[in-house]
């Protein structure tokens, strides 16, 4: 019999690649006093490419980190989207879980636990000929992500030799949009079956947590009105409910008694020239131009207004600063990260 979802243990690892990843907004956040009563006084040392055991305080090898692991059936792997370090650790532990001899699952933030992209990924794992090209065509990859492939691409393929399934655990845009806008109360029945039966929008020490990550001195959401706000931190509460829900059923679903699913999950990085999405489902550019990102403006200059010519010279400002960016991210880059196949 497998355990119920009070018997299952959470994962309290952090990996750490270096501290000046956190921001000042992000180093507020993590000296909040909420949480855990018995440990939300206990600060635990972050060690470039180590991984920290919260718990203990001690860093510990990836064989040891999947040793700690056993017992445990859900653990979250964050990344950076742009960062091959992040999905080089993400693949590292997949693979030392699965060398351990668990029965390693692996939840997707980029699909939605809807069949037909639940479909392809099943087609992934057992369809030896379908091609890298045919996937990410028939699973909508660049219109439910948009990042590039080959950022994940060691990890799929490495799904694929060692049979490991793969489910997406995340919601259509759509719903997070409605739950913005309108409410839980307005998704219908088929978007509610996403989410779990109550997704808490009423923890003070979450709302508390969530503000911590956007100060006075953040233009884009430091001073939005409190409307705006629950609006936007409903959508994360449902964006966020719905991969923890969706991974627990996958669990349930498909894990034996050596089962952990491993859920690769989102830590933004250029979001200013890459981000549309997210901004139209949770803020719509609003209140005013508060939330209004230059890819965002693109589509509104283009799309709700018809005024395409100002929205091709956004693009080409775009094009032009992205072009400097790239020049400097590429040369930053591994040699092979990019390279044949």
């Amino acid at each position: 019999m497998r355990p119920s979802s009070k018997r299952l243990r959470l994962a309290a690892f952090v990996v750490a690649l270096g501290a000046t990843r956190f921001t000042i907004a992000d180093d507020r956040a993590l000296n909040l006093d909420v949480g855990d009563p018995a440990r939300r006084g206990r600060e635990a040392a972050l060690v470039i490419d180590g991984v920290t055991d919260t718990a203990r305080g001690d860093v510990v090898t990836p064989a040891e980190l999947a040793a700690r692991l056993d017992g445990v059936r859900l653990v979250f792997v964050g990344e950076s989207h742009t960062d091959a370090e992040f999905h080089r650790v993400q693949l590292r532990v997949i693979q030392e879980l699965h060398k351990r001899g668990r029965q390693v699952l692996v939840g997707l933030e980029m699909y939605p636990a809807t069949a037909a992209e639940q479909e392809w990924l099943e087609r992934w794992r057992s369809d030896a000929g379908l091609d890298e090209e045919a996937f990410l065509a028939g699973s909508h990859w660049y219109r439910s992500w948009g990042y590039h492939w080959n950022y994940y691409r060691e990890i799929f393929l490495f799904a694929r030799e060692s049979g490991i399934r793969l489910f997406g655990v995340n919601v259509p845009r759509e719903v997070v949009q409605t739950a913005r806008t309108k409410g839980l109360e307005a998704l219908t029945p088929a978007e509610r079956a996403l989410l779990p039966p109550r997704v808490d929008t009423d923890s003070a020490e979450h709302q508390r947590l969530f503000r911590a990550f956007f100060g006075e001195a953040d233009a884009l959401h430091g001073n939005m009105p409190d409307a705006m706000f629950q609006g936007m931190y409903r959508a994360q509460c449902t964006w966020d409910a719905a991969m923890g829900w969706n991974a627990l059923q996958a669990l349930r679903t498909h894990g034996g008694d050596k089962a952990i699913l491993v859920v690769l999950l989102i830590y933004n990085a250029l979001t200013a020239f890459t981000t549309y999405d997210i901004v139209y489902a949770m803020t719509g550019g609003g209140p005013g131009t508060a939330t209004t990102l230059l890819s965002f403006q693109i589509w509104k200059e283009s799309f709700s207004m018809y005024d395409f010519g100002a929205g091709s010279a956004v693009a080409f400002i775009i094009v032009a600063i992205s072009a400097l960016l790239i020049v400097a991210i590429t040369r930053a880059l591994p040699s092979d990260l990019f390279g044949d196949g």
